[in-house]
């Protein structure tokens, strides 16, 4: 992992310890006490791998997964802290940053081909999003794991959740195979 510097000069090297290669989106944030920078990713081992911009790297196993799994890295339940996101095939498994812990993880029909998707809440924290081209379903996760009242729902799999004007409350925005655009309001 390499820290870069404002004006392209590696400020840092950081050597991975499990030697597993990453093809996830990477979360970066302050470490707890704020005095220094922390790059989360998870690895192709099943593994949470944290680097820090003081040169320091630790690695702790969360699960086995197939080399197609997502992963990304969020606050979608309510503690104030970044969750690992995992979708394998037709699982959904969210686990703590801090100690691997699993929070919840939900069990699909059909496998899951497309990433999830993250709408703002509030500061710092996100709603789940899960859309699936198998069968046309949508669905939004509260923070304790459960699809929310009206999910899941037909739709395509692009879609978006949240407010379409300032003063207004959240919209879902979603396309059918009718190729028609709808607004539920929630």
């Amino acid at each position: 992992m390499y820290f870069i510097g404002k004006n392209g000069e590696t400020i840092k090297k950081v050597q991975n310890p499990t030697g597993s290669s990453f093809r996830n989106p990477i979360h970066v944030t302050p470490s707890a006490d704020g005095n220094d920078l922390l790059v989360m990713a998870t690895d192709a081992g099943g593994n949470l791998v944290t680097f820090s911009l003081n040169g320091d790297a630790k690695s702790r196993k969360i699960g086995d997964w197939s080399s197609e799994y997502y992963a990304d890295i969020r606050n979608i339940t309510a503690d104030n802290k970044a969750d690992v996101i995992i979708i394998d095939k037709n699982k959904l498994a969210v686990y703590s940053t801090t100690d691997t812990t699993m929070y919840f993880q939900y069990t699909f029909t059909r496998d899951i081909e497309e990433r999830p998707l993250f709408f703002p809440l509030e500061k710092d924290r996100f709603t789940l999003g899960i859309g699936s081209r198998n069968n046309y379903l949508i669905g939004l996760f509260n923070e304790n794991g459960n699809l929310m009242e009206g999910f899941p729902l037909e739709a395509l799999p692009n879609f978006y959740f949240g407010k379409i004007n300032y003063a207004g409350g959240n919209f879902l925005l979603c396309t059918k195979r009718d190729h028609k655009l709808y607004a539920f309001p929630f």
